[in-house]
């Protein structure tokens, strides 16, 4: 038997729910969120990957997207200048429980000096999402199989 090609070597997966109980903008991961979010603080760092695959999918009610895109900064903060990387052209059609869309993206569309990303998204009130990042790994490969982990949501 060769050697194994393991996707952990490859892929960086990233997972995040989102319960805007405010309505309006977020962004995933957030910069800055409140105790009833369950997602982390600070951007994705995408510096040493080449491309990256965004999924989202609305949990309950209707989400009424009004803005849907990938955007980079050049800090982990997001507190340097937004750049639109991937911008969703009909965000408004995802406007039903479990309706999904998916924004993908390179490293040539990420501007010069950039190297975090996040998803820049407006929805409706009260609407919770789930985002799954799955960015392609091009020079940190992992030799061995990701540890199975289970992490629990307060």
């Amino acid at each position: 038997m060769g050697t194994v090609n393991r996707i952990s070597e490859n892929f960086e997966i990233y997972m995040y729910y989102e319960d805007d109980a405010s309505g309006g903008g977020v962004q995933l991961p957030a910069d800055a969120q409140t105790t009833t979010d369950n997602v982390p603080t600070g951007w994705i760092d995408f510096q040493e990957c080449e491309k990256g695959l965004c999924l989202y999918m609305t949990i309950d009610g209707a989400s009424n997207c009004t803005v849907a895109r990938i955007i980079s900064n050049t800090t982990a903060a997001g507190a340097g200048t937004d750049h639109a990387v991937v911008t969703l052209t009909t965000p408004a059609s995802i406007d039903a429980a479990l309706e999904t869309f998916f924004l993908e993206w390179s490293a040539d569309m990420i501007t010069d000096g950039d190297r975090y990303i996040t998803l820049d998204l407006t929805q409706a009130a009260a609407q919770t999402c789930a985002v799954v990042f799955i960015l392609e790994n091009r020079r940190d490969k992992r030799a061995a199989l990701t540890t199975a982990t289970e992490t629990a949501s307060t």
